[in-house]
């Protein structure tokens, strides 16, 4: 819920900037992604302090959300109801379930970043060694064994597993941790990997191929558009070339079948 909150509840964002996003003009960012909590606070959850921090692609200037690790339930929920601020009010979109979720999260999910990964260069401190066996375990079915056979970005401009472990390691940590939301992706947490199992595998990801080499790790920040992985539009046109193609095949058969019995009617 953190990385898409609409996706996993099956609610449309909401129409325009969220409210608050309009008190800043570094982000040019507009529309239902300014809604969501990584938008604002960073997949290491640090904001302006982090990875987000200014200069950097995802810069805001809003702050992190790390120091709400262990906080009453009742602070964080009058964070998310507008009582503490009423331009962050999501309780017109949250249910009661999905709000207790996203504070269960905030208060005992969250990690300092820094112990996995270098906060200044944006490279896992974890055994890349160690990684491979984890890597081939869990992800290679998908992934491949050199983590190309899922394209995240265009074929002109290929983003590969490597290329976001290099350029948005803290996206990385953060998917690896709790699955891509409404996907079969497995999450680290629910099999039972320890940090340094996520810091490891996330150097070995980083030794993988790269389909945008020439970007390299010049800036840690999230420089892929990767912000609609798991988005319909894709499998709906999809949907609608084969239907196409099937019914267009069915029409083009029909007229065939016409044309070549003698006892049917022409129009």
């Amino acid at each position: 819920m953190y990385e898409a909150w609409h996706v996993v509840a099956d609610v449309n964002p909401p129409v325009g900037d969220h409210p608050l996003w309009r008190t800043q003009t570094a982000n040019q960012r507009s529309g239902g992604i300014t809604w969501r909590c990584v938008s604002c606070h960073g997949w290491d959850y640090k904001g302006a302090e982090g990875a987000f921090g200014e200069g950097r692609p995802g810069y805001t200037g809003f702050p992190g959300v790390i120091q709400t690790v262990g906080l009453p339930e009742g602070e964080l929920r009058a964070w998310l109801d507008g009582t503490r601020n009423p331009d962050h009010n999501f309780s017109a979109y949250l249910d009661a379930a999905s709000t207790r979720n996203l504070i269960a999260f905030l208060r005992t999910r969250l990690i300092n970043t820094d112990l996995l990964i270098d906060p200044k260069t944006g490279i896992s401190l974890g055994s890349a060694d160690r990684g491979g066996g984890l890597y081939a375990a869990s992800c290679a079915d998908c992934h491949g064994d050199e983590g190309a056979d899922l394209n995240f970005g265009t074929a002109n401009s290929p983003v590969f597993i490597g290329d976001l472990a290099v350029n948005d390691p803290w996206r990385f940590l953060h998917k690896t941790r709790f699955g891509q939301a409404n996907t079969s992706m497995p999450a680290g947490e629910n099999l039972g990997w320890s940090l340094q199992d996520f810091a490891d595998v996330l150097a070995y990801s980083q030794s993988l191929p790269l389909g945008n080499p020439a970007a390299g790790l010049t800036d840690p920040g999230p420089i892929f558009n990767l912000e609609e992985q798991g988005s319909s539009v894709p499998l709906v046109l999809g949907a609608i070339v084969i239907l196409v193609t099937v019914f267009g095949g069915v029409w083009v058969a029909g007229l065939e079948a016409r044309a070549g019995d003698p006892e049917r009617p022409s129009h």
